[in-house]
């Protein structure tokens, strides 16, 4: 681990199928894989502590691709990383929290989902994730 590797190592949890294939990168690069899960703990012999947890990778819930969540500088780092090793990796900064409520206004109706204001900033609302229609 170089001092520049050391300076933005973060501890990363990975749940999900994708997320878990990302392991050895993340370790190489310097970074803690924590809270790891049985699956993790079993295919990779490294010191896996249960510490918490400065960003979050998560197998996308339509199984595309991994969502990076957390500190910023944390986040950063994860997806300086993950856009080194995909050949076909795309990220952008979403200003809403992951997790975050909102009281949203439906401004456009698409094929797939509503685009929703949510004061500032605006998000995409799938429709496979509303229980009523929008």
């Amino acid at each position: 681990m170089t001092e520049e590797t050391a300076d933005s190592a973060s501890n990363v949890r990975v749940r999900g199928i994708y997320a878990t294939a990302l392991t050895p990168a993340l370790l190489d690069a310097g970074h803690r894989v924590v809270q790891a899960s049985p699956p993790i703990e079993r295919r990779f012999d490294a010191d896996l502590p249960a510490a918490d947890h400065d960003a979050a990778i998560e197998t996308g819930p339509d199984r595309q691709g991994v969502n990076v969540a957390g500190e910023p500088d944390a986040v950063e780092s994860v997806r300086e990383l993950l856009a080194d090793t995909g050949i076909d990796t795309l990220a952008w900064t979403d200003p809403a929290p992951v997790g975050a409520v909102f009281d949203g206004r439906v401004t456009e109706t698409l094929g797939s989902g509503a685009v929703v204001e949510l004061g500032e900033t605006a998000g995409f609302l799938p429709y496979r994730n509303v229980d009523g229609t929008v």
